[in-house]
């Protein structure tokens, strides 16, 4: 695991809860600092990383730290959005739904 991305994605699979979802299946894009962006499947059933989604929505970090800190809880959002060091392309909604299965905080969000 020289650049990290398994490890990522290991803890990203260990802190999801599928449970805040509320019948929501979203499709979404992680992009990390250098890496390729990993593509993911969200829905109550669970957490899928799948090369061929479509994604609705795509969320830029500029490390994994940040990306961990933001998605597990850690950091502030809002102050890493105004640091450039978080940005979302696609549905401002998904943003919080993204935020949410991280942290296991149920969210009534309209589909």
């Amino acid at each position: 695991m020289p650049d990290g991305r398994d490890e990522f994605r290991d803890t990203l699979a260990q802190r999801f809860d599928g449970s805040v979802l509320s019948g929501h299946d979203v499709r979404i894009a992680l992009a990390v600092g250098g890496w390729r962006p990993l593509l993911c499947s969200i829905s109550e059933a669970g957490l899928a990383f799948d090369e061929h989604v479509v994604p609705e929505a795509t969320f830029f970090f500029d490390s994994a730290q940040t990306a961990l800190g933001l998605l597990c809880g850690d950091g502030d959002v809002m102050e890493a959005f105004m640091e450039e060091r978080f940005r979302a392309d696609g549905s401002l909604t998904l943003v919080f739904l993204l935020l949410s299965v991280f942290r296991g905080i149920p969210l009534d969000v309209p589909r």
